[in-house]
């Protein structure tokens, strides 16, 4: 009988270190599959910016101006820019998340400046943008700017 007893006891510490291990790895790749999100939603805001500016860069080739959009906040001023693109049918997708995106025509319509708000400030796509506030417009860190 104690040695059966000893054989249950040794099992029951067993089974507590492969579930204490088993959560420790659970709990690493929690963290890494948040970390390789995060990136990605990084990297599709910056391809977003970059497919607007080229919707952008059409609709001045058309207009000899930027879109001129007044607008009290940052979300308002992207669904115009939106609405504006669509209309001139330059603009085949949206983002999902307009609320992370910006954009301000600058010395009326000649120049323009449009930014995503990134998850991460220490992400290594703001090493490569417009890092600079320009008629109050701000794209310091953790904004990924373009301006044209």
């Amino acid at each position: 009988m104690k040695k059966s007893n000893k054989q249950k006891g040794a099992s029951a510490i067993g089974l507590l270190l492969v579930l204490s291990t088993s959560s420790l790895v659970i709990a690493g790749v929690s963290i890494k599959s948040q970390d390789i999100i995060s990136a990605a939603q990084n990297v599709q805001g910056i391809a977003n910016l970059k497919q607007f500016s080229t919707a952008l860069e059409l609709y001045y080739s058309n207009n000899q101006t930027y879109p001129q959009i007044t607008g009290d906040s940052s979300l308002e001023r992207w669904e115009d820019l939106i609405e504006i693109l669509k209309k001139e049918h330059l603009l085949a997708s949206m983002p999902t998340r307009n609320e992370n995106y910006d954009y301000q025509d600058l010395n009326s319509g000649q120049n323009y400046l449009i930014r995503v708000l990134l998850g991460n400030e220490e992400s290594e796509y703001l090493e490569n943008d417009w890092d600079e506030t320009i008629q109050g417009f701000d794209c310091k860190d953790p904004y990924y700017c373009l301006y044209m």
